[in-house]
């Protein structure tokens, strides 16, 4: 099964938009490179009704390397390291962290220096 056809089968039988979002970002942002409990159970059902193993979460990171906001496969980069302080607006950084929240200013991923 392809990433694309896990994704949309995984999403369908979450049945909820947002709890899919949440197990997309977990698996994005984990640090201790593991899932919460209701995810664990939620994969386990998936796997289950769909006659798959339960794959490891490095190929979970695989499968889920999308963007929960946009959807679309997340793209490696690499960003100008300066020294200084600019000073974004609020606005501007509630804005990116809730339509880019895989982007370089996102504190998660990496520092605003």
């Amino acid at each position: 099964m392809s990433s694309e056809e896990y994704l949309k089968k995984f999403k369908a039988h979450l049945k909820d938009d947002e709890r899919y979002r949440k197990f997309i970002s977990t698996v994005n942002r984990s640090v201790k490179g593991r899932l919460l409990f209701w995810q664990e159970k939620a994969l386990e059902e998936f796997c289950n009704e769909n006659s798959l193993e339960v794959p490891s979460f490095g190929e979970l990171k695989n499968i889920f390397n999308v963007c929960e906001v946009h959807g679309v496969k997340l793209q490696p980069g690499e960003v100008k390291v300066f020294r200084g302080e600019v000073d974004y607006t609020r606005e501007f950084i509630e804005a990116n962290f809730k339509f880019f929240p895989n982007s370089w200013l996102n504190e998660v991923n990496g520092p605003i220096e």
